[in-house]
């Protein structure tokens, strides 16, 4: 986990996303990498920590198009960013919540591997509840995590 590490190395090319405005505009961004090598294989970005929230916000979250697909290279990318945001959730009192907006299509998805469920008003707004999420995601880091073999 390297925060705000992408901008200097550019290895957020080939993302979907604007990874670089992310950080332009004050979002804690953090790269996801396998310990000792360049490559990202994911990144998250959340809004700063306030002590007046209830839990850290992620506003974007993306796995590597090599770790997307029927044939990623790593699989479970996903459940390991939204584990870095449930630990920076720990660190800064905040129980491990997290909430982010989902894309509709993916509602459902993170219902049923992160264990999220939505909250106010919004058919996108997610929360995901600190202890089960903590826990899977660790073990998916432990079990799920698998180099797939060429």
């Amino acid at each position: 986990m390297k925060k705000n590490r992408i901008l200097k190395s550019g290895n957020y090319k080939g993302m979907s996303f604007d990874w670089g405005k992310e950080f332009q505009i004050g979002r804690d961004v953090f790269s996801l990498h396998i310990l000792g090598r360049i490559k990202t294989e994911g990144l998250i970005a959340i809004l700063p920590p306030n002590p007046n929230d209830e839990a850290i916000n992620i506003t974007l979250a993306e796995s590597a198009p090599h770790n997307r697909g029927e044939n990623p290279i790593y699989k479970g990318v996903g459940p390991h960013l939204f584990a870095i945001a449930s630990f920076i959730s720990f660190l800064n009192g905040f129980e491990g919540y997290v909430m982010f907006e989902a894309k509709t299509k993916l509602i459902q998805h993170y219902k049923d591997t992160l264990g999220a469920y939505q909250i106010g008003s919004s058919s996108h707004s997610t929360w995901l509840d600190p202890p089960p999420v903590f826990l899977v995601t660790l073990r998916e880091i432990r079990r799920t995590i698998k180099v797939i073999k060429k």
